[in-house]
């Protein structure tokens, strides 16, 4: 990683450096591509950062676990020599859901303590989501015929349409809790059938043995993005916050604070919230 400087060039400029950014930066190097990864933040990684706790141990503050379906990420992994290891699954879990407080033994779904009309409710309810996931094409999910309708549509406004029990509605809001980090409010109908199929379904996204909690990376999962980051070298410049981005016929020119980089393509792979937040000219479609 070098230091900014004033004015540069490149082929392709990549906006962020993480998951996303450093593939897609390690994927155009291979083709021979030059290639510059800008990022506003003084580390790589993006979502995932390991927080160091002492005596070689870290604490991940961000996404962290593998699973089975992730089969291209455990091959990156070996590619850039990181090892995994079994998450810890021994003891009792804790649950609380809609005033209720129970323990759950290692391997055993909430499901088992809810009532059994609820527990009924809560498998039909999967079932007809399972279903409709199905009907997606992971490739172009905004090519359904229901695409707009299921986009426009919250998860949570679905769930009040389609539920007769209010711990239905508790319990799956508290799972998408965990597999989203954000509120049933906050995502759409459209997100979760795409992250229900590309995962595996609901039960392999909620699982630990056998499912997407199933393994963690020796060292944190920064540990992909860094490693990656390693080998791109100069290639990233860190602390580099992109505010403008000016399309030209031939170039796009990309202002950064104390940098500008004017490259033939650009690759914008910040989430959504932060993307919308930079000044395109023109503005995007």
């Amino acid at each position: 990683m070098r230091q900014r400087q004033d004015e540069v060039a490149c082929e392709v400029a990549i906006i962020g450096a993480g998951l996303a950014g450093l593939m897609a930066a390690r994927t155009l190097v291979a083709e021979g591509k030059d290639v510059l990864v800008l990022e506003a933040q003084n580390r790589v990684g993006g979502r995932t950062l390991n927080h160091a706790l002492g005596e070689g141990k870290d604490l991940e503050l961000g996404g962290q676990w593998l699973g089975p379906t992730q089969e291209k990420m455990y091959s990156l992994c070996k590619e850039l020599g990181l090892e995994t290891y079994p998450t810890y699954t021994r003891g009792e879990q804790i649950v609380s859901l809609n005033g209720r407080t129970f323990r759950l033994k290692a391997g055993e779904n909430a499901l088992s303590a809810l009532p059994s009309e609820v527990a009924l409710e809560v498998s039909q309810v999967l079932e007809q989501l399972e279903a409709m996931s199905q009907s997606l094409d992971l490739e172009a999910p905004q090519c359904h015929a229901q695409a707009l309708e299921w986009d426009n549509e919250t998860f949570e406004g679905w769930l009040e349409a389609h539920t007769q029990h209010t711990e239905t509605r508790d319990y799956l809001q508290l799972e998408l809790k965990g597999l989203f980090a954000a509120e049933a409010s906050d995502v759409s109908l459209l997100h979760v059938l795409f992250t229900l199929k590309s995962g595996g379904g609901f039960y392999n996204l909620i699982n630990v043995t056998n499912g997407a909690q199933q393994d963690r990376i020796v060292g944190g999962s920064q540990r992909i993005a860094e490693a990656m980051a390693e080998a791109l070298g100069e290639r990233v410049i860190l602390s580099t916050p992109v505010q403008r981005l000016e399309q030209t016929e031939t170039h796009v020119h990309i202002i950064a604070d104390n940098l500008t980089v004017t490259a033939e393509q650009v690759i914008v792979t910040l989430p959504p919230n932060l993307a919308n937040r930079l000044d395109y000219k023109p503005a995007l479609p």
